[in-house]
């Protein structure tokens, strides 16, 4: 909900304080948003699992870069990726376009990330971000977070396209995200925003999320494949029961698209 306040615990290594310390050395305009791991934690309220970067989408990618690469805490890492320093742990950022105005890829993969962000971007919500140690409140700050939906979104639509990569350890981290968004949202919700998304978002996603999470279909590989990331906080304890949850939230999906 808009203007809401979510409230983290800090992790015993201080990352998710320093990430929203960082958050205040951001420039509020061009429009710019927090996607990827981090606005899942700050959309499940809880930091589930840790995450090294700080990822971002903007309207114009090009200027954003520019006014952030000109204050001398931040230092460019790659063409769009920078770290930001600060009173406590380096924060790697990353800033992904939104292409607004762009044409659409034609392949059909390409086409729906593209149409995600453009989404995750259009709906982001304005929040009050608040990290507390104990009864202390250690960071806080002010940012536009992606919606749950957009989250989904983007989390599904990735799925296929890291598949095909040398990336495993990002397609566990995905589908740890997208069982905990799907534990935290209202199936109906999610499937009202996306079904406002341009073109078949909403089948897209449901279609991808039924593959990869229904009993009927891959839920034994992607089990495999979050086994991967074992090690991680709170891995261990999803069951094929959660990955069912999420192939739920994909016939919520299928049933607003096909209304």
């Amino acid at each position: 909900m808009p203007g809401s306040r979510f409230i983290l615990r800090d992790d015993p290594d201080g990352r998710a304080s320093s990430m929203v310390a960082a958050l205040n050395q951001l420039p509020p305009e061009p429009h710019w948003a927090i996607v990827g791991g981090f606005a899942v934690i700050i959309r499940y309220s809880q930091v589930h699992r840790l995450t090294n970067d700080l990822d971002t989408i903007s309207s114009n990618q090009a200027l954003f870069l520019e006014l952030l690469t000109s204050e001398a805490s931040i230092t460019r890492l790659s063409p769009t990726r920078l770290r930001i320093a600060g009173d406590n742990l380096p924060v790697d950022l990353d800033v992904k376009d939104a292409a607004h105005g762009s044409p659409l890829p034609v392949e059909l993969n390409e086409r729906a990330f593209a149409i995600a962000r453009q989404h995750a971007l259009a709906k982001s919500e304005p929040l009050d971000i608040v990290v507390t140690n104990g009864n202390q409140i250690v960071a806080q700050s002010h940012a536009r977070v992606a919606t749950s939906a957009s989250l989904i979104a983007l989390k599904a639509v990735a799925l296929p396209r890291r598949a095909d990569s040398r990336s495993p350890q990002k397609v566990g981290t995905d589908i740890y995200d997208l069982v905990s968004l799907a534990k935290s949202c209202d199936f109906s919700s999610v499937a009202r925003e996306l079904a406002t998304s341009e073109e078949e978002m909403a089948s897209w996603v449901a279609q991808i999320l039924t593959k990869w999470f229904s009993p009927d279909h891959d839920q034994h590989y992607t089990i495999a494949r979050l086994r991967r990331i074992s090690g991680s906080l709170g891995t261990s304890a999803i069951s094929e029961h959660d990955l069912t949850e999420v192939a739920l939230l994909a016939d919520t999906l299928q049933r607003q698209a096909q209304e």
